[in-house]
């Protein structure tokens, strides 16, 4: 049995330098040739729908009623590319204005592609 310990472990140390010496030699190893990214940004600006504590909407700083805000919005949207609507909600506000507006830009205007964005913090000004 103790024989047989000693060839297990002679053809352990056999792999083990065998897997070695082959992850250093370069011998073996293809050369593959990675294809190299190239990042395009696309300059957009924002549109910003807000709605402060008192349930006041506006579209980028003008004042605006609820029922008009589909309409406000195409409008300002460029056809091609258009950039993300920004939601920025009075912490104060309803939730239930939150998920209005998801609803009205996202859900009910699925065709015209609109991607949000939430605002969780002021923008610096």
């Amino acid at each position: 049995m103790a024989a047989m310990t000693d060839f297990v472990f002679q053809l352990l140390i056999i792999f083990m330098l065998i897997s070695t010496l082959a992850t250093e030699s370069n011998s073996h190893m293809m050369d593959i040739n990675l294809p190299t990214a190239s990042i395009k940004t696309e300059i957009t600006s924002n549109v910003v729908v807000s709605v402060t504590s008192d349930l006041k909407y506006a579209v980028n700083g003008e004042e605006i009623i609820k029922d008009q805000l589909i309409a406000k919005l195409k409008t300002v949207m460029p056809t091609t590319n258009p950039p993300t609507i920004q939601l920025a909600i009075d912490e104060n506000a309803p939730h239930k204005v939150f998920v209005e507006l998801v609803d009205i830009i996202s859900v009910q205007n699925k065709d015209l592609g609109w991607k949000i964005g939430v605002q969780t913090k002021e923008p610096a000004k």
